[in-house]
């Protein structure tokens, strides 16, 4: 996975280079894109889901205290998935959010600070961009595997592409093995 601020760039010293910039790429795209990425694709997403997991934690606490004594099981183990549903979405949140931070300080570091190169600074950027990459690589995973377990459909449509992915290998298993076998009687039948 290359996030979209590091491209291969080939030096004597180095095969990866984060956040060279030079002319013939486009700096609008450069300057502009961690924003937006930002903003649409990480930062709105994830206060949606506090928010939404806040309020219905909320509703939850209410409809507790104007049923105090009729509380079934089932309305607290409903309570108790409201709480993990919150801690949950901040988990993600917090380990989402870093990256997005971090992109915003590198731009603005590129975009205003155009004279000023500090080694040390860019090897802190360096260092914590893999921690966070990490942390939402880790983040991201977890989502999924979260919604493999409680999705059903989601569940069956990862099944029907392992299984077409399968068939797919068997399939050109099959025409290999078809080719050999018919290489092998045109040599059988010719000797």
């Amino acid at each position: 996975m290359i996030p979209h601020h590091f491209y291969y760039y080939y030096n004597k010293n180095t095969t990866l280079s984060i956040c060279e910039f030079h002319k013939f790429i486009d700096r609008w795209k450069i300057h502009v894109w961690p924003f937006i990425h930002a903003i649409l694709f990480v930062s709105i997403p994830s206060i949606i889901t506090c928010i939404s997991s806040v309020m219905l934690l909320h509703n939850r606490r209410k409809h507790r205290r104007l049923t105090k004594n009729i509380l079934g099981e089932k309305a607290r183990r409903i309570e108790r998935n409201s709480i993990l549903i919150v801690f949950i979405s901040l988990a993600l949140a917090f380990t989402t959010l870093p990256i997005v931070i971090l992109e915003i300080f590198i731009v603005h570091d590129r975009l205003f600070n155009h004279e000023i190169y500090c080694l040390t600074r860019w090897k802190t950027y360096k260092i914590l961009l893999n921690w966070f990459l990490t942390l939402a690589s880790f983040s991201y995973s977890c989502k999924f595997y979260i919604r493999l377990m409680i999705s059903r459909t989601f569940r069956k449509e990862f099944l029907q592409l392992l299984n077409c992915i399968f068939r797919r290998k068997d399939k050109i298993n099959e025409q290999h093995l078809m080719a050999l076998n018919k290489q092998n009687k045109i040599r059988t039948t010719g000797i």
